[in-house]
């Protein structure tokens, strides 16, 4: 029987040091040898503290890792599309997708394994629990149960949970998945590319959450999104407009419930940050809302497969 071969896709920029504990803890996993191979793609999205140079001596260190450099910043959407196509274009059967401050344990890949065979590889995508640095829930990293999750809640016994919705924060998917459903919106470039992914996989497949295989999440603060109105970075203020103007894009392709709770959300966020007392930045915040809401609805990326062409979303 041929070894079935498993990409761990790898998404970094400007953080060397959690790259290498982050690479580090992958080849410290223990997929079994017999069944699995195990390979790495690291996405160097243009970093300029010397990644380029640490991933050429780790490289020469370690076998079965590939160096994918960029010349250009494409974000966190863009590297990871890149890395996935990558992968799939070199024959890889499963692709697992984190960021470069995931910190795996040993077991991480080895419990999503055993979920796969208790699944008869029947899933569409299925993802890890996350953790924060002192242990609790890494509230950045949600995770939406499905509305029907009780027609196969017998697999709570082996801690498995339907889901429709994840974050790419140790995100197992199938290659052939990706050839059939396509890469990523790399336009997208931050925030909102795993809502999307996530959401359009588990339109047609079973999803799931596999509560024993964990990974730690090296965030700077454990955190969710914040209101709008009481966000205090500036440069963070601006940068939430790639937030809005792909959450809208998404979800404005939903059903009639999405849509109501869109236009809800982004009603609220505007009228806290319009009338809100002592809010920073209101002039800035309420143009980004506005260019977020008006780019969002005329919002078309490009839906790209792996060796194939391109097509309109």
């Amino acid at each position: 029987m041929s070894k079935k071969r498993v990409a761990a896709v790898v998404v970094t920029y400007n953080r060397k040091e959690l790259l290498a504990e982050c690479l580090e803890a992958i080849f410290n996993g223990r997929p079994d040898p017999e069944r699995y191979e195990l390979y790495v793609y690291v996405v160097n999205n243009a970093s300029t503290d010397g990644t380029n140079i640490f991933l050429d001596e780790y490289s020469k260190r370690h076998k079965n890792i590939c160096v994918l450099s960029l010349q250009t910043n494409t974000g966190g959407a863009g590297g990871f599309a890149y890395g996935m196509n990558e992968a799939c274009k070199r024959g890889c059967d499963y692709l697992w997708l984190m960021d470069d401050d995931t910190i795996v344990a040993p077991d991480t890949l080895e419990k999503l394994l055993e979920a796969k065979d208790i699944l008869n590889d029947d899933f569409g995508f299925l993802s890890s629990l996350s953790y924060w640095t002192d242990g609790s829930l890494c509230k950045m990293n949600y995770h939406n149960i499905a509305k029907d999750w009780y027609t196969d809640k017998i697999l709570i016994r082996d801690s498995i949970l339907k889901i429709e919705m994840a974050t790419f924060v140790s995100f197992f998917v199938k290659a052939d998945i990706v050839r059939e459903l396509g890469l990523p919106y790399k336009e997208y470039f931050i925030w909102g590319d795993d809502t999307e992914y996530s959401l359009r996989i588990s339109r047609k497949y079973k999803c799931y959450l596999c509560g024993q295989s964990g990974v730690v999440h090296k965030m700077k603060t454990n955190r969710s999104t914040e209101k709008y109105a009481t966000e205090n970075d500036e440069e963070r203020v601006k940068r939430l407009y790639y937030s809005f103007r792909n959450d809208i894009n998404t979800y404005k392709k939903q059903g009639l419930k999405r849509k109501i709770g869109l236009f809800f959300w982004y009603w609220m966020e505007f009228f806290s940050v319009m009338f809100g007392k002592g809010v920073s930045y209101r002039g800035i915040k309420l143009r980004v809302l506005c260019r977020a809401a008006r780019d969002g609805l005329f919002f078309r990326p490009e839906l790209v497969f792996p060796d194939k062409g391109r097509t309109d979303a």
